[in-house]
């Protein structure tokens, strides 16, 4: 009887055994797979993080572009505002001098000053040339510079 009870503990134990060999591996390849899962989690968090910082960088980038440009552009603007600010005074003074000087002189009465049909133009300036003048420059202020003395369409 003890033999078969030795024999029966032996067994048991053996048993055990192999039910604990069989769960440690079960551990073990339970612990490998969450491992390989937790890599592969990372390098697709890593590659999404590279993704979004690009993008961020590329976007940034753009609107430092777009700032610059909007930069140059108001600039540009205000040049040529000050360019056909400073166009309308000297045509205004140099038709101040031409009618100033007329209406004393020659016992005529100074003529009002002609709509300069430039005058809501915008010159465009060039963007190598700055300062240049522009292409136009009315001459012919009244009819009578035509030659026809009553200054009406003939």
């Amino acid at each position: 009887k003890e033999i078969l009870q030795q024999q029966a503990e032996e067994k048991k134990l053996q048993y055990a055994m192999q039910i604990d060999q069989q769960l440690m591996e079960q551990e073990m390849n339970l612990d490998q797979q969450t491992h390989q899962q937790v890599m592969q989690l990372t390098q697709v968090a890593f590659h999404q993080k590279s993704l979004l910082e690009a993008q961020a960088s590329k976007l940034t980038m753009e609107f430092q572009q777009r700032k610059m440009q909007e930069a140059l552009e108001e600039k540009k603007y205000e040049l040529q505002l000050r360019q056909c600010d400073l166009q309308e005074r000297m045509q205004q003074h140099l038709r101040d001098r031409q009618y100033g000087g007329v209406a004393g002189g020659a016992g005529r009465p100074a003529e009002p000053p002609q709509q300069d049909p430039y005058a809501g133009a915008v010159p465009i300036v060039s963007s190598t040339v700055m300062g240049a003048q522009p292409a136009y420059e009315p001459s012919i202020t009244s009819m009578q510079d035509l030659g026809h003395p009553g200054g009406g369409i003939v």
